[in-house]
């Protein structure tokens, strides 16, 4: 800690040699003091302090009589050194800890960013590897420590994802751990009972820890409040004794001197495969099925064999040949398969979760509200009917009694099956004595496409039709909008084939009527769905299409406007065409 000298001080002619020999000397001091300019310098703490010397920049510091752990609150200077000199601190030993303490009273005292609040504990270090960088600061004769950066590994490490998983082994009924993930190993035996968790200078940092099994056959009870909630104890949030074993896992934080559960739960992990094509995934009926291991872009849910019969979810990515084997309740379904499809059996379109877009009931002499999806129904006011959706067909409008003052529920527009395979909501009607009607459920959508030929069997039934709206229950409710008939898109590179007698049907719904007396309207009939196959082969129609719309709802009294039925839906039928990759579910 050397004073530069002053500007000219070498330029100066009256220099003698003696002094340029000082000042020589003087910047190897100061080059001393720079980060690497010399080896690092020992100290020992003393009343929890030691002093910083010349020619030094880095200070490995011990404890005062090797203790295990130690005091840092001052450190003091000549009053040589100039403002602006840069110390680096770290540890002797690993076994002698050193706390650093901030703005202690007097000079010499450490300001570091962690603990604003005067005369307290600011952080530890606790490893070799850990160091504190303070740069020092003069104000006339004081002087004290502001921290410019230091080593967080260590307390990185001690945080969820911060280090990889260790092993943690019981010890009379306790454990310590150094980190936050933690694989529990019994002392002895096959079981083992863990009463602590315990903490010590070496893992105080650790604020949150996770347990599993190191052995799924292995049981681990761990004690609600051991010692009536002593010092280390878990607390279960339950308030009951936890068995953990196979796949199940714990996570605590520590609250004051004990630990209090934040999580548990089970891991569900897949089984790996032994076949050549990837991982073992659910099939959907409690089993497992070969999948492909390569990423999926298909839809949301993910690459898995495809089931042949009951109540298919999602999509499903299948290799070889698929032929139905019962009839389907299709919710949201979408189906791509390397092969051939053969549907024999009736597959019926669900109007629930992403599939079916409910309008909801309107609030009390309020305007109902629009149906859900790109075609919703609008709602109506007064005592006037929903407007029904649109999709391929547009909706129709709800009955209006007055002339001028009332909102009418009107039909939803149009929209193409790429962007929306599923129809949309109908409108809802005012809810004027006890119930107005509910706009109907847009019908669900199915996509289905092959590599080979797509074969619809006779008599078969493929359906995703609109619901109807919801009737009014009371005095001048009014009949909610039907919702808009669905959406069903079939592609293959082969032929595609509707047998005799078969049946494909994206109905609208038919509009809710109004209530029994006095004067309630219908709501409007949701317009139809939309039908849309490409085939790379020829596509033969042996049997029926249907995409009409829904019909109107029935009005009580004498209406100024009469509700209307939902316009018919579009069928588009290509064979010998190519398709692009369909982008929006």
């Amino acid at each position: 800690m050397t004073l530069n000298a002053a500007a000219n001080y070498i330029s100066n002619s009256s220099r003698t040699n003696p002094e340029g020999k000082v000042w020589q000397e003087s910047i190897v001091s100061r080059i001393k003091e720079l980060p690497g300019g010399g080896p690092e310098t020992a100290k020992t703490l003393a009343s929890d302090s030691f002093a910083a010397q010349d020619n030094a920049q880095i200070y490995v510091v011990g404890t005062e009589s090797a203790v295990a752990l130690d005091d840092l609150k001052t450190i003091t200077v000549p009053a040589t050194v100039e403002d602006g000199y840069i110390c680096r601190i770290r540890l002797a030993n690993n076994a002698q800890q050193i706390t650093v303490w901030e703005s202690v009273s007097g000079d010499g005292h450490i300001k570091t960013k962690t603990a604003p609040t005067a005369n307290t504990a600011s952080f530890r270090l606790k490893n070799t590897r850990q160091f504190l960088d303070l740069k020092l600061i003069r104000v006339g004769v004081n002087y004290s420590w502001d921290e410019i950066t230091r080593d967080e590994t260590l307390r990185v490490e001690s945080m969820p994802g911060g280090k990889a998983i260790a092993t943690l082994t019981i010890a009379t009924n306790a454990a310590a751990p150094l980190q936050s993930l933690n694989k529990l190993i019994v002392s002895s035996g096959a079981a083992d009972t863990l009463n602590l968790l315990t903490q010590t200078a070496q893992n105080i940092d650790v604020q949150e820890v996770t347990l599993i099994p190191n052995n799924a056959a292995h049981v681990y009870t761990i004690t609600h409040a051991s010692g009536g909630g002593a010092a280390n104890s878990m607390a279960m949030s339950d308030s009951a004794n936890y068995s953990l074993t196979g796949n199940k896992w714990i996570k605590f934080t520590k609250t004051g001197t004990t630990w209090a559960e934040i999580a548990r739960g089970i891991n569900l992990q897949l089984p790996v495969s032994t076949g050549s094509t990837g991982f073992l995934v659910p099939d959907g009926s409690g089993g497992w099925s070969q999948g492909s291991v390569s990423p999926s872009t298909f839809g949301g849910t993910g690459r898995r064999t495809c089931p042949t019969t009951g109540t298919l979810t999602g999509d499903y990515e299948h290799t070889g040949n698929w032929t139905t084997t019962g009839a389907i309740v299709a919710i949201n379904f979408r189906l791509k398969c390397s092969g051939d499809i053969s549907i024999q059996h009736n597959i019926i379109a669900s109007t629930e979760l992403l599939g079916g877009k409910v309008g909801p009931v309107a609030a009390t002499h309020n305007q109902g509200l629009i149906g859900s999806g790109l075609g919703g129904g609008g709602g109506s006011g007064y005592v006037n009917g929903g407007g029904g959706a649109g999709h391929g067909g547009v909706g129709g409008n709800g009955a209006k009694f007055d002339g001028t003052s009332s909102v009418m529920g009107l039909g939803g527009t149009t929209y193409s099956v790429a962007n929306q395979l599923c129809g949309s909501g109908g409108g809802g009607a005012c809810l004027w004595t006890s119930g107005g009607g509910t706009g109907g459920a847009g019908g669900g959508g199915i996509y289905i496409e092959a590599t080979g030929l797509i074969t619809i069997g006779s008599s078969v039934t493929i359906s995703a039709l609109g619901a109807a709206g919801g009737n009014g229950t009371g005095g001048s409710d009014g009949g909610g909008g039907g919702g808009s008939g669905g959406g069903i898109d079939m592609r293959c590179d082969g032929a595609w084939t509707l047998g005799s007698g078969c049946t494909i049907s994206v109905a609208g719904g038919s509009g809710g009527n109004g209530w029994t007396t006095g004067n309630s309207a219908g709501g409007g009939g949701g317009g139809g769905g939309r039908v849309w196959v490409r085939a790379g082969g020829t596509a033969t129609t042996s049997g029926t299409v249907t995409v009409s719309g829904g019909g109107a709802g029935t009005s009580n009294g004498v209406v100024s406007v009469a509700a209307v039925a939902g316009s018919s839906g579009v069928t588009d039928i290509v064979g010998g065409a190519t398709y692009p990759a369909r982008t929006v579910w």
